[in-house]
């Protein structure tokens, strides 16, 4: 995976984590084929963003 690839899905991490942030969650998570949840009041709340890809889950355990 190239160096704005990664870039690019560290950023949508972060805006995952912005989105928890902002709706007092507690959890977030992530899984191959499923879009970014949270966990917001004991409820699972589905983003909404595209499923997750492996090489996307792989790449924000990566340090360039």
């Amino acid at each position: 995976m190239g160096e704005a690839t990664q870039a690019i899905c560290r950023h949508q991490f972060q805006q995952a984590i912005t989105h928890m942030v902002q709706r007092n969650g507690s959890d977030l998570l992530l899984k191959v084929g499923r879009p970014a949840t949270i966990r917001v009041n004991g409820d699972l709340v589905a983003l909404e963003t595209a499923p997750l890809k492996p090489e996307e889950l792989k790449s924000l355990r990566s340090r360039s």
